[in-house]
This record gives structure tokens, sequence and C-alpha cells, in this order.
């Protein structure tokens, strides 16, 4: 049976579309026994050279050649195999299907799992300047002494030059009784009066001095009963501090932060802002480092550092927020503790070893509290009274920061391995390289002709 043929020499994907334009028709007879999905030709031509079909078409169907073989001269046979996507090409491109790939469109919020992750790693630190603190910073003294609410402690702020004061205070004589006590001399009033007994915390904090109302709230400062007052040059001067009261307990600062983004995002898809592709670290003074969530910052939005300082206690809690609400809370030793120390000798058992002093004391009114004094205390050696334990300025040395940690992913080939889309659509709306799922569609076609075209379209094929 003589049919016409027509056949072509042009190339294609073997997974494409592509309807190939037949270039020449020839008679044929189909061998007999042959299948319509695979049929096999007698073509006769007038050359024994061997044709370089690449292809052919019988009414509506596309076949790719699969072999040609001479059978006598100028008698060849040619075997073919249906080619299900250019035949169907218009069923298939009128057909909406789940796209989970395509080359043409592409979702960037999902992960493409398709390329590796490579081992090298790109770092990136932002810095969080609204968060500098002051390097001079304030030291924040408790100490209990005789005025308003005499019974409590009072918080006095001192800035670098001022807490000097306050130390030659705890060592000056000036703070020491001249009248009514001044019969039992000065050795005892040392030993009496304890001005450290009186301070019950300091912390230096890197706040700004200026935080603190200092022209409304200065006032003398009072270890207990006695007054806080040192001596330079001659000249008595009392300590002057400025009170910190409730209403400033609380430091408090902020700032607004995005994080930096992941190098390849914005050509190869925003999802690898997020993890495992970006790994952002929080480098915040005490509160040490701090592994933050990706996830609310994928899009670019900004999130916001608070720490909320009590100067009374040196506590700090700090708060990362975004526009979804509070991502933690963490808290922290953030006032650095200040040891203050005082070199104090044992004046009593001076002085009564000294037979001058001894017997001055003796003929006193304070013979008997003296001997009592006296019975307790032997050793002649000075001693080291401390109060409280030296902190460490280390973790403010460096500025808070954000260190972005990122992963780069390898060499992508979209044109023909597409990106993730993940969305119903037109087939023929996105050309290109698509991969399908659960393909349905309806066809005249054979079954054989149908799982083809399922099986195509699930693995992988170009729309052309």
């Amino acid at each position: 049976m003589s049919i016409s043929v027509g056949f072509t020499t042009e190339a294609k994907k073997y997974n494409s579309t592509k309807q190939l334009t037949m270039s020449v028709t020839h008679q044929c007879n189909l061998k007999n026994g042959c299948s319509m999905l695979k049929p096999t030709l007698f073509l006769e031509l007038q050359s024994d050279i061997f044709p370089a079909f690449t292809g052919f078409k019988i009414d509506n169907r596309y076949y790719t050649v699969t072999d040609i073989r001479s059978i006598r001269q100028h008698l060849f046979e040619i075997d073919g195999q249906v080619d299900v996507l250019a035949t169907f090409k218009d069923n298939i491109g009128s057909s909406t299907q789940y796209v989970v790939r395509s080359s043409n469109q592409y979702n960037p919020y999902i992960k493409d799992m398709k390329y590796p992750a490579l081992a090298d790693t790109d770092l990136i630190t932002t810095y969080l300047d609204g968060l500098a603190v002051d390097t001079d910073g304030t030291y924040v003294v408790g100490i209990v002494g005789i005025g308003e609410s005499a019974n409590m402690v009072k918080y006095y702020a001192f800035n670098t030059f001022d807490i000097n004061s306050l130390l030659l205070a705890l060592f000056s004589e000036e703070n020491l009784d001249t009248g009514g006590l001044s019969i039992i001399g000065q050795e005892i009033q040392k030993e009496l009066f304890n001005p450290f007994q009186y301070i019950v915390s300091c912390y230096w904090y890197p706040i700004d001095y200026g935080f603190f109302d200092l022209t409304h709230n200065a006032e003398f400062v009072h270890f207990g009963w006695w007054e806080a007052k040192y001596t330079i040059e001659g000249q008595i001067y009392q300590v002057s501090a400025c009170r910190i009261h409730e209403n400033k307990r609380i430091y408090s600062f902020e700032e607004t932060f995005n994080p930096p983004k992941h190098p390849q995002a914005p050509t190869r898809g925003t999802y690898l802002n997020d993890a495992p592709y970006t790994r952002y670290t929080l480098n915040c003074y005490s509160f040490g480092s701090i592994a933050l969530n990706p996830s609310p910052f994928v899009d670019g939005d900004a999130g916001a550092i608070e720490i909320d300082v009590d100067v009374f206690t040196g506590l700090a809690q700090l708060y990362v927020t975004t526009s979804s609400g509070r991502l933690f809370t963490v808290t922290s030793q953030f006032g650095v503790p200040i040891q203050i120390n005082q070199n104090t000798a044992n004046w009593v058992g001076l002085a009564v070893n000294a037979v001058e002093v001894g017997v001055g004391i003796a003929s006193g009114n304070a013979v008997q509290t003296a001997k009592g004094i006296e019975s307790s205390l032997h050793n002649n050696f000075p001693q080291i009274q401390t109060n409280g334990a030296n902190g460490s300025k280390v973790a403010f040395m460096q500025r808070a920061n954000i260190t972005g940690e990122f992963r780069s992913i390898a060499d992508e080939y979209n044109s023909d391995m597409g990106r993730p889309l993940c969305a119903p659509k037109v087939i023929s709306t996105i050309p290109g390289y698509i991969e399908c799922e659960n393909v349905e569609i309806d066809l005249a076609a054979t079954k054989e002709e149908k799982d083809k075209i399922t099986s195509f379209m699930e693995s992988g094929f170009f729309y052309e």
C-alpha cells in the first residue's frame, strides 16, 4: 500500500514538542505487520546513499526516525517511532497542569534542592552603631546615708573624674568627728567608722553620663551619718554627686537593623536568605553571641533590638523584635562590678602598743573601751578591706554587630533544568523547560501514547 509521507532533516530535542517542517514528500509502502506507533517504511530513491532523514509525518502523527537500512539497490527500509510530544502539542499546550519546575517562571521563596551547596562560606558583618556605647561611661554607686529615706540605699552617678572624689573621701580623715568623739582620738574612730559598710554596690556602665539629670539631682553624699569629705592642698571639699531617682533607674536604648543578605539571593532566589543557606549571629556586649532565626528577615524586613538596663542592680534585658512580634528575650549582667578596697591598719592595736599613746588612752574616759578593743585585737599588720569584685569591660570593647554566614550554591542551568514554580499553569503560557506533577490530560490517543506523554511531562520536557 502506497502512502504519501513527508520527511525532514531538521534536528530537535528528544523531549520537545517542537513540530519539524517536512521539507520533502515521498510515496512509500508500509511494511506488512508494522505498528502504527512504530511503523516501517519502504522508500525507493534514485541513489544508493543513505538519506539524512531525522523524522517523518503520516497524516497528523509525527515520527522520529530510529533506523535506516538498505534493502537492495535504490531501496531503503526506514523505521520510525511516534513523537508523542509533537503529535499532541496543541493538547499539551492548552492543558492546565501543576508545574513543579520551569525555566520561564519561578517562585523565589521555594528552596531549590537541585543544586548542591558549596563548601566555602561568605561572612558579612553589619555593625549596630545605634547601640554604640560610651567608652568613658558612668559609675553608679549605691550608698546608705542620712537624709531623706535614710534607711534606704541611695544611688549616685559619677563620671570618670568625679568618682575619684568619692575614693578620696573613703581615705580622708575629714570624715572623722572633731567634736564629742575626739576624746578617743582618730585611731579608734578609724576602727569605729568604716565607710565601706555603707557602700552597697558599685557598677560601671557604658552609658553617657549626660543621661542622668545632672542639674536638678545633685546632692551631697553621706556615709551613714557622716558627710563624705576630702582634703586637697588644705582645702576641704564635700563629695557631691548626681542622685539617681526611680524615674531614671531604667536606661533604654534601641536600634532598628536589617541583617546582611545572601549574595546570590537577587539572582538565584529569595530562599537563599533562609536556613540552611543563611545563618545570623547577634554579637552584643555581655549578652554574648546569640543565633538569630533568619526566616523573619527573608524579604528584607527590618528588626529591632532594645536593651533595658536596671542601673541599680546591673541587670539588663535584651529584646529582639520584628514586624511579626518578639523573637526572644535575654537577661544578662550588664553593669561591670567595680571592686572598692581600703588598706586599713589596726589602729587600736598600734595605739595600745605605743606607750605614750597607750597612756593617753588609759588616762581618758575611754579606758574600758580601749581595753575591750585591745583584748580582741592583737594583729598589728595592715589589713585589706574590699567591697565587691572587679568585673570585665572586655564585652564592651567591640561594637554590637550581626554577622551573616552564607553558603553558596553551585552554578545553575536554568534553560535545561528550570527553577521551582509549584503552581498550576496553562502549559503554552510558560514555554521552555517544564516539569509537571500528577499529569492529567484528555487525549484521543492510545494508552501507550498517553503513558509516554505523562512520563515526558513529569520527568521534564520542552514546550517549543
